[in-house]
């Protein structure tokens, strides 16, 4: 196996690597923001809502 054989499978498996930790990041991020528009999850999550001085009522 010569280098270029193992450098297109090392930068494959860390392609692969890559686009996972995208995913569930983006995953990640979507689950939050869900998340945090409940207001008692809201109030867990977020330090700046009990810190302002207006707080955040949903409708």
């Amino acid at each position: 196996m010569g280098f270029g054989e193992q450098f297109l499978e090392r930068t494959s498996r860390f392609e692969k690597l890559l686009i996972i930790c995208a995913v569930l990041s983006l995953w990640l991020l979507l689950v939050v923001q869900v998340l945090i528009s409940f207001p008692a999850v809201r109030i867990v999550l977020s330090i700046v809502d009990r810190l302002e001085g207006v707080p955040f009522i949903p409708r």
